[in-house]
């Protein structure tokens, strides 16, 4: 009797620790899914995008809109493990923060490539590419992804 009760406790131990598991990659791959796709939509969107900014930063410049929105800006702090997403509207910027280090997915790191084209005397972004790399648990998964403004595209 004590074997079959040892054996179900056994059971129901592995149970809980793949359900856990199992809850950490779903919390992993949710996350990963919701900011990759707001970034690329945002960058798709994009009037414009500043290829000069900052290390950690994504600076966005939306098509006209009626909202008066006129730019976002993601930005990473490496420090806090936060990452920051600012509005600008009419002057005045509302910042959130997206995630930080008391969320149970945690930015480890946010990394940001700009291939530019020249076009006449201007300098375009025509592709930004956006690595960051997750964190839960002891776990941690890198993810790279691209996106490119397609200001001529009509909606």
């Amino acid at each position: 009797m004590a074997a079959l009760l040892a054996a179900v406790a056994l059971a129901t131990h592995a149970s809980l620790n793949s359900y856990d598991e199992n809850a950490r990659a779903a919390a992993l791959t949710q996350t990963v899914r919701v900011l990759s796709m707001r970034l690329q939509r945002e960058v798709r969107s994009a009037e414009a995008i500043d290829y000069q900014a900052d290390d950690g930063e994504l600076i966005i410049f939306p098509p006209t809109n009626p909202e008066g929105l006129e730019q976002i800006r993601y930005e990473y702090d490496g420090g806090t493990k936060t990452l920051y997403y600012h509005q600008q509207t009419a002057g005045e910027t509302v910042t959130s923060v997206v995630m930080n280090a008391a969320s149970p997915v945690v930015l480890n790191s946010f990394a940001v490539d700009y291939e530019t084209t020249q076009i006449g005397s201007l300098t375009c972004t025509q592709r930004v590419r956006v690595t960051m790399t997750f964190q839960v648990g002891q776990a941690t998964s890198t993810v790279v992804f691209s996106a490119a403004p397609r200001r001529n595209h009509q909606y």
